[in-house]
């Protein structure tokens, strides 16, 4: 009979509960989750080990990180892990059920297999003049001297970009509630930091009709448009065509939240990511020199394919390692539906569970040297590397944030002199809502190219 080498095991057990990490009063671990949730796991892992128990004001968590922990994320925790818990709160703002990151089983299999050629790589291709010229058009305001607002700028440049490319059209002034909207909720139904009554505020209240009349004038375009053969189609001309898992046309809640996604979709993983990105280039100037000349060389031909986007190896092994050393997903929240032992400990049905993948980015014996900014390291080893998270919820835009990683800091480069406001910055993490450079981070445009 062969013996399991599994780390864990589902189902009830007398084992005992894993190691409580002591924190402040009231607040426990919460101020460590607002300033840098992976350095402070992390650390918890080498002093506890790979399972944990951590307090956040009045919740209890149960951490799990390292590669088994990775393992168990992408294998049997697919079965038996819940996401409808901690997200369904986003899905009732959206006014429907049918929300890819609240749904579990066989209809979420589904669903993104809808949505897949939509948030695919290659649905950026037939709109690469268009992302440029949004980036260009911005460029173009810009004098020696002056400062660019870096998060700020690009959360604004990623959802008109992603509006385009997804949807077929900008957000426009419809922009504020967005960003409003995805705030207020992250805060309220996601991480519970802001009190329930946020959602009653009016100008939330506001945002939120807002941004479901965008959907709403989106989908009415789209039904409007004749698609002839041959031409490309996107997102919303894939879930108008669609059905639910029953073979049923899509209820219209269900389409208005798949509207609404692409919109929210790259506020804060997208361009905190290449806000992140543009900071760990400029940190370097051995890497900016290389990615400056791959940046021009990509432009200076007449048409972009993903072939030459791929061809600039500093530019793609920079975005790889920024996204190891700045993840802006550190941790995935789940909620155990079966109680399960791992590496000993056990963990009951209901236990709400942060595994914290992203810790294998921080572990010498897969990442030598860990803290070091090294470009031509590539991914290590499978499961050690994470940053869009592991199993049936692994990111459905992993492929268009690295395409949008790639062009927007390519164009941003060819366009411009920057520079960080000194060669001895270093930038600080904000973890609310996700892990941000923060809003005061700036650079300095030193010329127009």
């Amino acid at each position: 009979m062969a013996v399991s080498t599994k780390s864990w095991q589902i189902g009830a057990t007398d084992a005992p509960l894993s190691p409580q990490v002591s924190g402040l009063p009231i607040l426990g671990s919460a101020l460590n989750l607002l300033r840098d949730p992976l350095a402070y796991f992390v650390g918890l892992y080498h002093q506890h080990g790979p399972i944990f128990r951590i307090k956040v004001i009045n919740r209890e968590i149960t951490v799990l990180a390292g590669l088994e922990a990775n393992q168990l994320l992408n294998t049997d925790g697919n079965s038996f892990l819940s996401s409808e818990r901690l997200f369904g709160g986003f899905a009732d703002e959206l006014g429907t059920d049918t929300f890819l990151v609240a749904m579990d089983g066989p209809e979420h299999q589904h669903l993104r297999k809808l949505m897949r050629a939509g948030y695919s790589r290659q649905a950026v291709l037939p709109h690469i003049d268009a992302m440029l010229h949004i980036v260009d058009d911005y460029t173009a305001t810009l004098q020696p001297g002056d400062q660019i607002p870096v998060l700020t700028t690009l959360q604004r440049l990623v959802t008109e970009q992603l509006g385009l490319i997804m949807a077929g059209r900008r957000p426009g002034d419809y922009f504020r509630d967005l960003q409003r909207f995805l705030n207020t909720i992250l805060h309220v139904e996601v991480l519970r930091l802001w009190p329930r009554f946020m959602l009653k505020s009016p100008q939330y209240v506001r945002s939120k009709r807002r941004v479901a009349e965008l959907a709403r004038e989106v989908l009415r375009d789209h039904r409007a448009k004749i698609v002839t053969a041959g031409e490309p189609t996107d997102l919303v001309d894939d879930m108008l065509a669609g059905t639910d898992i029953n073979g049923q046309p899509l209820a219209e809640d269900a389409l208005i939240a798949a509207v609404v996604g692409p919109y929210l979709a790259g506020i804060d993983t997208v361009a905190s990511s290449i806000s992140f990105f543009l900071y760990t280039v400029l940190k370097h100037p051995d890497v900016l020199q290389a990615a400056t000349a791959e940046a021009d060389r990509l432009f200076s031909g007449d048409e972009i394919s993903l072939n030459n986007i791929k061809d600039m190896p500093m530019l793609h092994g920079a975005a790889i390692e920024t996204l190891r050393m700045y993840p802006v997903a550190p941790f995935t929240p789940r909620t155990a539906e079966q109680p399960f032992t791992f590496e000993g400990y056990r963990v009951d049905a209901g236990t709400e569970v942060f595994f914290a993948q992203t810790v294998t980015h921080y572990l010498p014996e897969f990442y030598p040297n860990p803290h070091l900014f090294d470009p031509m390291r590539g991914r290590g080893k499978p499961g050690t590397y994470a940053p869009y998270t592991l199993g049936a919820h692994l990111c459905l835009g992993a492929g268009i944030a690295e395409m949008q990683m790639l062009v927007m800091l390519a164009r941003l480069l060819h366009n411009l002199d920057l520079s960080l406001p000194s060669p001895e910055y270093d930038v600080t993490i904000h973890a609310t809502p996700l892990p941000n450079p923060g809003r005061r981070f700036r650079v300095r445009v030193d010329g127009i190219r």
